[in-house]
């Protein structure tokens, strides 16, 4: 492809303007994930943890998959007569793309902020108690779940023990180490760290902490949220979107979209970040999927978080 008309593809495709172009970035996406999991999915792993990341990339994988059967739209037809012309209903997209934003947040807590081993096993550790205290809640009611329940309730209990005799955190101040316990009490894991005083994180909070260049996060969880619930605001907006001098569903669409792939591009360089051998299997794609799978991450986070350097074939 001449270097023109590659640039001109690559910027089709980045720009996210379009249903479209918008169905074709995101193939090129689960291209890269299948070649991944298909490539490295009998690699070793040495720690529970690293497992576990392994099925979140597939967990985003499946998520990142159902995203795009919405792209194609759906449509009815009646025994009675009449029909639902192809309709994208962005308010089944958006709680997707919100699911989406959480699993990423999740990863990104656990094997990217953390900037040290110590600290990545106590989040880890926090996550998997939160987990398993809120399975505690329901399924105690099912007799058949009781002897499972009892073995969690040790695990559970080791951890908080595990958590306590560490050395990171009886290197912590005791309002620190409070602050752990609260978060194991409430079943909750979104923490960081500055140097070694901890700071509680909300969902919206998350993305201040991934380096990113621009604003463009800001308001994400607020707004999936409104779709999410739902709200009255995603009511009148259904009512409005559909019509045929606008079709806003389109735009509203495309802008879940945008906020997608930026969120996919970034966990793709994360996930590099983790298992560095991946990047042999990132860099043996063809020059187009290796450009576009980055765009979002480096325009997000700048140059020095670039997964490799072929946009530089754009010239």
């Amino acid at each position: 492809m001449k270097i023109h008309k590659l640039r001109e593809y690559c910027r089709w495709l980045w720009s996210v303007d379009s249903i479209e172009s918008s169905r074709e970035l995101m193939n090129i996406f689960l291209e890269y994930f299948f070649l991944v999991i298909s490539t490295h999915n009998q690699d070793k792993v040495y720690s529970q943890s690293h497992a576990d990341a392994k099925m979140v990339f597939q967990m985003i994988f499946t998520k990142a998959s159902h995203i795009n059967k919405l792209l194609e739209g759906v449509s009815f037809k009646s025994k009675y007569g009449g029909k639902l012309n192809p309709i994208i209903d962005p308010t089944s997209v958006a709680p997707l793309v919100r699911t989406l934003y959480e699993t990423i947040c999740v990863f990104h807590l656990a094997y990217t902020l953390p900037d040290s081993q110590d600290k990545k096993d106590l989040v880890y550790q926090l996550w998997v108690s939160s987990g398993l205290k809120y399975r505690q809640r329901f399924s105690a009611s099912l007799p058949s779940s009781q002897e499972k329940l009892e073995h969690e309730l040790k695990e559970i209990e080791s951890i908080k023990a595990i958590i306590e005799t560490s050395n990171l955190f009886n290197s912590l101040t005791v309002r620190n180490q409070n602050k752990i316990l609260a978060k194991l009490k409430e079943k909750d894991y979104k923490i960081s760290f500055t140097n070694l005083d901890i700071n509680f994180l909300s969902w919206q909070e998350v993305s201040a902490t991934m380096n990113l260049k621009n604003d463009l996060f800001d308001n994400i969880y607020s707004y999936y949220s409104l779709y999410a619930h739902p709200s009255n605001v995603s009511v009148f907006q259904f009512e409005k979107m559909f019509s045929k001098e606008e079709e806003a569903y389109k735009s509203l669409t495309t802008t879940s979209m945008k906020y997608c792939f930026s969120l996919l591009s970034m966990f793709i360089a994360d996930y590099i970040k983790l298992f560095p051998n991946i990047l042999e299997t990132y860099n043996k794609q063809d020059l187009v999927s290796q450009i576009v799978l980055n765009f979002h991450n480096q325009m997000m986070r700048g140059e020095a978080h670039s997964i490799n350097d072929a946009w530089k074939e754009l010239g």
